[in-house]
């Protein structure tokens, strides 16, 4: 079983905040008659706040970070033949090392009919393989980063 990345972001938060909510509450509660052991109680926890803290910010980090950035990830782990279709790794090869390639050109030199290119491209953009951007009467077709 594989855990997202955005749950280990939602639980690295609640534990960030959990604990630093904890600290400041505790470490204002505490009160003693030994000076010494209120001072050590104050002392650790001055140092656990920030550590909270900075548990929070990285799950905060993790949770929102964003698709395209993970994608690179998923490549490397695994091999791109798993997870391509062969008529997606066509695309996807055409794709490579060129700039402000249209869907016409693809259809072209792949010799593939309008409306099959237009549904792969389609599932493509879905699991964010590639993004699409009309200008004008073109589609541009751009592969995301990581292939």
């Amino acid at each position: 079983m594989e855990i997202s990345t955005r749950a280990i972001g939602l639980i690295l938060s609640l534990i960030g905040g959990t604990g630093a909510i904890a600290s400041v509450v505790v470490l204002f509660l505490i009160q003693g008659s030994c000076p010494i052991v209120l001072e050590f109680y104050h002392a650790a926890l001055i140092f656990l706040m920030p550590v909270f803290i900075v548990i929070l910010i990285i799950g905060f980090y993790l949770y929102l970070k964003k698709e395209e950035v993970r994608i690179k990830t998923i490549v490397k782990a695994t091999k791109i033949e798993k997870i391509l279709t062969p008529e997606e790794r066509r695309i996807i090869e055409f794709l490579k090392g060129k700039k402000n390639v249209t869907q016409a050109d693809i259809r072209k030199a792949l010799g593939m009919p309008r409306s099959t290119l237009s549904v792969l491209l389609s599932k493509m953009e879905k699991r964010k393989l590639i993004k699409r951007e009309k200008v004008g009467k073109r589609n541009y077709v751009i592969p995301m980063k990581g292939f």
